[in-house]
Formats: structure tokens, sequence, C-alpha cells
């Protein structure tokens, strides 16, 4: 059994990645750090997942991981530690795609992104002036991708069925 990573890449399924997470939450709930109780919960609820995993025979997203644990909180009525798990996960998704802009902007500013060097021949890519434009429009595009398209619109864009052109806030 495999799990399907955020990449696309497979790894074999670790249940011990489960447990970790959810105890994580229950630690950050409750003032009594790694009670039995909640072992007991966490345990119950991975064997659980690992046993419906099982049972579909194929590969499993992370993504379908983490909503499954999300559900089976709500079911085992843990409404603070789902909201701390689902908190977790939340600020793990915002911090992977601040990554991704980060590193953007770095290869603009050490003039190491081919696709925009080659983007405008008649700017010199290592003016400041030129990489504060450039740095501006991945800010923007990163932006309007994120929280102004619809998704399905994102979606056709990024398989290119459509070509969004202008994705720079004004």
């Amino acid at each position: 059994m495999n799990v399907i990573k955020r990449s696309g890449r497979e790894e074999h399924f670790d249940r011990a990645k489960i447990f970790n997470a959810i105890m994580a939450a229950f630690n950050e709930t409750y003032d009594v750090k790694d009670s039995k109780e909640n072992i007991n919960k966490a345990r119950a609820i991975t064997e659980k997942l690992k046993t419906r995993y099982k049972k579909r025979n194929r590969a499993i997203s992370v993504e379908e991981i983490q909503d499954d644990v999300e559900i089976e909180l709500f079911r085992a009525d843990e409404f603070r530690t789902a909201r701390n798990y689902i908190r977790y996960r939340y600020a793990h998704e915002y911090m992977r795609n601040d990554t991704v802009l980060d590193n953007k902007i770095l290869a603009l500013v050490d003039g190491v992104n081919e696709e925009v060097i080659q983007e405008n021949s008649n700017k010199n890519p290592i003016m400041l002036s030129t990489q504060r434009d450039y740095v501006a429009g991945e800010v923007s595009r990163d932006m309007t991708n994120r929280l102004l398209l619809p998704q399905d619109i994102q979606q056709a864009h990024d398989e290119g069925l459509i070509h969004f052109h202008e994705s720079i806030v004004a």
C-alpha cells in the first residue's frame, strides 16, 4: 500500500505518520501530554484508516488521509482536537505556498530564472528596477492564482487548455 505525496512521488504507507499527527493535535488540545486515553484514541483512528485503505487496494493521497483524520476526529467527538489538526494542516499548506513563491523570487534576484530572463529581451534582468518589476509580477501572479481566479479557470490554465495572460493585479 502506497501514499501519493504532494510532489506526485509515491512512498510506502507508514501508519506512524498518521498516529504522530493525531497525537500532535491531541497534545496541542490537552494539558496532559501523551495521556493513555489520547494514545488509545489515536491508535484506534490510525488502525481504522489503515484497514480502510487496505480494502481500497490503491494508492492513497496525503490530502485524502488528512481529510479522513479530520472526519474520524469529529466522529470521536474530538472537535477541539479536529480544529487544532485543521489549523496545523492549513498553516503548513500556507508555508508550502510561501516557500514556492520565496524560491521563485530568490531565483529572480539571483538571476537564475531562465524563463524570466528570456521573457523580455528588452529588459536587463540584473538591474534592480527590472528585478523589482519581476518580483512584483511574481507576487501578483501568485495572489491571482491562489486567491482571485476561480479554481476551474486556474486548472484549465495549468493544463494548457487556456492561457490566462494578465494575472497581474492592478
